[in-house]
């Protein structure tokens, strides 16, 4: 099964897409931080930390843009 279609079962609200092999839970997002190389490191409350696509960047601005 794709990413893709995984997202497609997941609520929008709650899931972002941050790179092509990466969802993660709006709501365990601990914190997002840009790198020197313009793209963005999302630690989640467990401490995992995903760096974000290029391609995705807009999506986590909008995760920065949202109040908690």
């Amino acid at each position: 099964e794709t990413l893709a279609h995984v997202e497609t079962r997941l609520a929008a609200e709650e899931f972002v897409q941050v790179h092509r092999s990466a969802l993660v839970n709006v709501n365990r997002v601990a914190e997002i931080r840009a790198s020197p190389q313009g793209e963005y490191v999302v630690t989640l409350a467990n401490g995992s930390q995903v760096r974000t696509g290029r391609r995705y960047r807009d999506a986590v601005r909008g995760l920065i843009a949202q109040p908690k």
